[in-house]
C-alpha cells in the first residue's frame, strides 16, 4: 500500500485519478484541475491524498491544512513548512453535506477503517510535529462509524436535504406535495410562463455543471442557480437572487426547484441533494433530512 500527497497547484494529476474518479462516482468538485484553481486562491489550500495498491487508487482524501492565525490573505507558497501549531480538515468545502474522503467500489466496509488509519499515520508524518489533529467534516453514518475509537469524538452536527426521486415527471413530484405548496408551485410556473419580462434559460454551462438564469427584459440578471451533475445524486448548489426591492422577482427560488426536478425526473437519477440551509422550507418540497456527522481526532490517537 502506498500513500501519496499531491499539491494541485504544482503537482501533476496522480496516475489513475480519472479512472478512480469515474469508478467512485465523484462529484465535479473532485476534478484535479478544479481543486488546483481553488488552491491558488484559498487561505487553506486543498491537498489531495491518494492510497494505491497494485490495482490503482483505492481511496482518496481532500485535506485542508488550516492555520489558526491568518497573517496573509492567501495560503503560503507551495512547499512552505508551517512553524506554528495547526490542524487539518478532511472535507470538500465546495460541496455541502458530502465528505472529503472516497473509496473505490471494490473496497468493502471492513477495509475502510484500516485505510483511514494508514492515511492518518502518513499525514502525521507528512505535516510534522505542528499538526494538532484532524477534523473530518460532513460524514455519512457509515463513515462516522469508521472514525469511531478511543480518544476520538464523533457526533451528529447537521443534516443535508435529500429528495428521493421516485417520480416519472415534475408534475408527479408536485402532486405529491402538501396542497398549499403544490398550488403555489403551479401558480408560480404559470405566472413565469406568461411573463415576457423574465427570460429563463438553463443548460450545461460546462462539463458536469448546469446553470439556470433568470434575466429581465432589459438584460439584467435577476437570479442564478448551479446544479452539479452526477449519475446518482445531482446537487443543487449555489443560488443567488436580487431582492424584490432592488428589482428582483419573488418566487424564483421555488421555480428553480421545478427546473431541478424536471432535470432529475428526466434523467431518472436516484436523488437530488440541496445542501444544509433552509431545512423547513425544503421539507415542504419533499426533502428529508439526512444526518451529517463530524469526527475530531487529536494527534495522540491519529492512526490508532
Amino acid at each position: 500500500m502506498k500513500i501519496g500527497f499531491h499539491d494541485p497547484r504544482t503537482d501533476s494529476v496522480p496516475g489513475g485519478w480519472t479512472e478512480f474518479s469515474r469508478a467512485a462516482r465523484l462529484h465535479p468538485v473532485w476534478d484535479y484541475d478544479v481543486m488546483g484553481l481553488d488552491a491558488w486562491t484559498a487561505r487553506n489550500p486543498p491537498m489531495l491524498a491518494t492510497v494505491t495498491d497494485g490495482a490503482g487508487i483505492v481511496a482518496a482524501f481532500s485535506v485542508l491544512v488550516c492555520r489558526p492565525r491568518l497573517r496573509y490573505r492567501f495560503a503560503p507558497t507551495p512547499g512552505h513548512r508551517l512553524l506554528r501549531p495547526f490542524w487539518a480538515e478532511v472535507c470538500q468545502p465546495w460541496l455541502s453535506g458530502y465528505p472529503g474522503l472516497a473509496f473505490a467500489p471494490q473496497v468493502e466496509g471492513a477495509e475502510r477503517r484500516p485505510l483511514i488509519r494508514e492515511f492518518e499515520r502518513a499525514l502525521r508524518s507528512r505535516l510534522g510535529p505542528g499538526l494538532l489533529g484532524v477534523l473530518y467534516r460532513a460524514l455519512s453514518h457509515d463513515f462516522a462509524e469508521d472514525l469511531q475509537g478511543p480518544g476520538r469524538l464523533v457526533k451528529a452536527v447537521d443534516s443535508v436535504a435529500v429528495l428521493e426521486n421516485r417520480f416519472a415527471s415534475e408534475d408527479e413530484w408536485i402532486a405529491s406535495l402538501p396542497k398549499s405548496r403544490r398550488s403555489g408551485l403551479r401558480r408560480q410556473r404559470r405566472r413565469l410562463a406568461a411573463d415576457p419580462g423574465v427570460v429563463v434559460e438553463g443548460g450545461a454551462g460546462r462539463a458536469d455543471v448546469h446553470t439556470l438564469t433568470y434575466t429581465g427584459a432589459d438584460g439584467r440578471l435577476l437570479a442564478v442557480n448551479t446544479l452539479l451533475d452526477h449519475p446518482d445524486s445531482p446537487a443543487k448548489q449555489h443560488w443567488g437572487t436580487l431582492p424584490a426591492d432592488e428589482g428582483g422577482r419573488r418566487g424564483l427560488l421555488f421555480d428553480s426547484y421545478i427546473h431541478a426536478m424536471r432535470y432529475v425526473t428526466r434523467r431518472g437519477v436516484k436523488e437530488l441533494t440541496a445542501g444544509r440551509g433552509l431545512p423547513e422550507l425544503k421539507a415542504t418540497l419533499g426533502f428529508r433530512a439526512r444526518p451529517v456527522y463530524a469526527a475530531a481526532v487529536p494527534r495522540p490517537v491519529l492512526g490508532w
